[in-house]
């Protein structure tokens, strides 16, 4: 079976109105508005998922989808990562994650923001 690990197209949450916990940049996230670098950007990290998979594939598999939010405030700071979903295999969500939080990102166009991205694994045959 070929792996296959495919991500559609980031979209940003739902502004909100209420601040969230943190400080600084990232006080008050949803309140921006996301620029095209950063949601290329997003896009790029969700396709290096593609090694997690291969990986993954090696050491017993896993399918599934999971969704990955990254928030992004002012300047571009990364204001915390997170994946939810299965995919029937922790390693390869925490190598999800861990490429997510590995990678700085470009400014959003205003405030600060969440985008979230959803990735599918599955083996094509």
């Amino acid at each position: 079976a070929e792996p296959s690990a495919s991500a559609t197209r980031p979209s940003t949450a739902p502004k909100k109105s209420s601040a969230t916990k943190g400080s600084g940049a990232c006080s008050k996230c949803n309140d921006g508005k996301a620029s095209a670098a950063l949601k290329s950007a997003v896009r790029q990290t969700a396709n290096m998922a593609r090694g997690c998979y291969n990986k993954a594939l090696r050491g017993g598999g896993g399918e599934g989808t999971l969704m990955v939010s990254v928030r992004v405030g002012k300047g571009g700071a990364s204001c915390g990562v997170s994946v939810s979903g299965s995919v029937g295999n922790p390693g390869l969500k925490q190598c999800v994650l861990s490429k997510f939080r590995a990678r700085s990102y470009p400014a959003p166009a205003e405030g600060c923001v969440t985008i979230n991205v959803p990735i599918a694994f599955h083996a094509t045959q």
